[in-house]
């Protein structure tokens, strides 16, 4: 069960810190005992997140695993520098493959469990098949790993909202300042494009051989429920899948409790010694 929140249980965390990856200026934050305390959590937040939107659900995280935990922001997100130009179709990949290994470095953090919301599902997935020696888990939560219609619909939905409903520009520029236009443009742009619409990481999942979880609500607005069991299919390693009944594009809100419980136990499963084999 997830414990209740309490005084004493308070996350330690640092300031919000400045690191360079791929020649940019990004920024992070670390929570919990310490690096050589404990295992460390990567969360790789979604296409138009933050620091500041993951709210407190990465603290919470710390709390009942009793991990550390790092958080960055990437490039045209929050207080990062800004996009330099349009998004090549392969941004996933060069997030996972360049700029990821960089902030992991950056830290001293040989190996890492990533826990990835929607775009940084894939890249925490994409990083796994690429580094999986780097790689002691996989939690992606609402992570893409082909174009579906679903998909679609859903962006042209979101962009429309935010042509024509003020409240939702300003929580966008709340948190990503004048950089939320270009940042939902480019989001936007990316996925709609047709030189997008091939796109897909399948072939590239049976590389990954860290345990993963695969976490999907049914009433996802970017995807199928079809999209969790093809990915789940397509690992190469063992596989945990949550389905959860009406929750949208993010569990972590909409099932709150049901998502940190899976979480816990996935990392505690983790930190149990492996059988000897034969």
């Amino acid at each position: 069960m997830v414990r209740p929140k309490t005084v004493a249980e308070k996350v330690r965390e640092s300031a919000v810190l400045d690191l360079r990856a791929g020649g940019k200026r990004l920024r992070a934050m670390v929570l919990g005992p310490g690096p050589k305390q404990a295992r460390t959590l990567v969360f790789l937040h979604e296409g138009f997140g933050s620091l500041g939107m993951w709210r407190d659900f990465p603290a919470e995280i710390v709390r009942v695993t009793g991990c550390n935990a790092l958080l960055y922001e990437r490039l045209g997100h929050g207080g990062a520098d800004p996009l330099d130009g349009p998004r090549r179709p392969d941004y996933l990949a060069h997030e996972a493959r360049t700029i990821l290994p960089d902030v992991l470095s950056h830290f001293g953090i040989e190996k890492a469990t990533l826990i990835g919301h929607s775009d940084g599902g894939t890249i925490a997935l994409l990083f796994a098949a690429r580094f999986p020696e780097r790689t002691e888990g996989v939690i992606a939560i609402a992570a893409h790993a082909y174009v579906e219609e679903a998909a679609l619909a859903g962006i042209r939905k979101t962009l429309a909202i935010y042509e024509t409903n003020r409240d939702f520009r300003e929580r966008l520029e709340k948190y990503h300042g004048d950089k939320a236009e270009p940042l939902i443009r480019a989001w936007a742009g990316t996925w709609l494009s047709d030189a997008f619409r091939s796109w897909s990481i399948e072939a590239e999942l049976k590389a990954v051989r860290a345990p993963a979880l695969i976490i999907q609500g049914t009433a996802d607005e970017y995807a199928t429920p079809d999209h969790v069991g093809r990915i789940a299919a397509a690992l190469g390693g063992p596989v945990e899948t949550l389905l959860i009944e009406g929750a949208g594009h993010t569990p972590q809100r909409d099932a709150r409790a049901q998502v940190i419980e899976a979480i816990q136990r996935f990392v505690k499963a983790l930190n149990q010694p492996t059988p000897p084999q034969g």
